[in-house]
């Protein structure tokens, strides 16, 4: 029997944890996705981040994985417009990062696009040869 349901919400409404609760051969584990939201700035309310962790029998909560997240706030010079998902960035449970998507979009008066529309994403292995190409660059 598998149970999942929202825990908590924040003040101004968003979901603040979510629960799944499973039992099998006389053990429960609980899954629980902890949300977080940026506090301040042009992409205030924005989601932070997300943060799995994992409980059996009611013991102790290890964190298994986490994802943050960076929007573009209007100061750089390309790729986005406040409010744009730049990274999603996910860690393992000891905030090593397993890997990284990056994302690029139009802005205005950007030819064949349109502002917010999504331009490129760049998976984690390509991220990773962009990132090694610009350090490269200086």
């Amino acid at each position: 029997d598998v149970t999942a349901m929202v825990t908590s919400t924040t003040a101004d409404g968003h979901i603040a944890e979510t629960r799944r609760s499973a039992a099998s051969n006389g053990q429960t584990v609980t899954e629980s996705w902890v949300y977080s939201y940026l506090a301040s700035g042009v992409n205030d309310g924005l989601l932070a981040g997300v943060t799995l962790r994992r409980q059996v029998n009611g013991g102790a909560w290890s964190v298994v994985q986490q994802v943050q997240y960076a929007y573009y706030d209007g100061t750089q010079p390309y790729g986005g417009s406040i409010g744009d998902l730049m990274t999603a960035t996910v860690l393992d449970g000891d905030g090593n990062v397993l890997a990284a998507d990056y994302y690029r979009y139009y802005t205005a008066g950007v030819p064949n696009g349109y502002p917010h529309g999504l331009e490129y994403v760049f998976s984690p292995a390509s991220y990773t040869r962009l990132t090694a190409a610009c350090r490269r660059l200086g």
